[in-house]
């Protein structure tokens, strides 16, 4: 398997790692880039060594997460293994919805992205993201809803199981 370029790479697994990071370790919104900016540096390091990038992501921010928990002296809350969770910790079949989710949010502005980002994969409600903005929920609901439109606008038909699973 060929190692991806660091901005390829940032853009193919930053969602999966973000993922991993805060529904497996639980680890607080306002940490998640942070950890995921960690494991790009280690991957800047050590790219030319890495065999399987994909393995390699999952299993580095799964240690960011852990480490993250040792060094405040707290335990880790890992959660249940849900369905969900299993899937991410076996990522081939959730990585290519990510690269396909990842085209078709490439169609949309840059704010309607960071909008959907925040919501849908991190997490964040109407009301933190329109603080955020500096605007109201209402309008942050209705970007959300302009974004997934325009997005399911935008789709391939091979696409069409994806945009409906927003």
């Amino acid at each position: 398997m060929d190692v991806p370029a660091p901005e390829k790479a940032y853009r193919e697994y930053r969602d999966l790692m973000m993922t991993i990071a805060r529904r497996r370790f639980r680890i607080p919104p306002d940490h998640v880039l942070e950890l995921v900016h960690d494991v790009m540096v280690s991957f800047l390091r050590c790219r030319n060594q890495i065999q399987n990038p994909q393995r390699w992501f999952v299993g580095a921010i799964c240690n960011a997460s852990r480490s993250w928990w040792t060094a405040r002296d707290g335990e880790p809350h890992f959660g249940e293994m849900t369905d969900e969770t299993r899937n991410l910790a076996d990522p081939v079949g959730v990585m290519e919805r990510r690269v396909a989710i990842g085209n078709l949010l490439a169609t949309l502005s840059e704010r309607h992205r960071d909008i959907l980002d925040l919501h849908y994969l991190q997490g964040y409600t109407a009301r933190e993201i329109a603080v955020r903005y500096n605007t109201t929920p209402k309008y942050v609901a209705k970007l959300i809803h302009q974004g997934l439109r325009r997005a399911a606008e935008s789709r391939k038909p091979s696409d069409a199981t994806i945009a409906t699973s927003f």
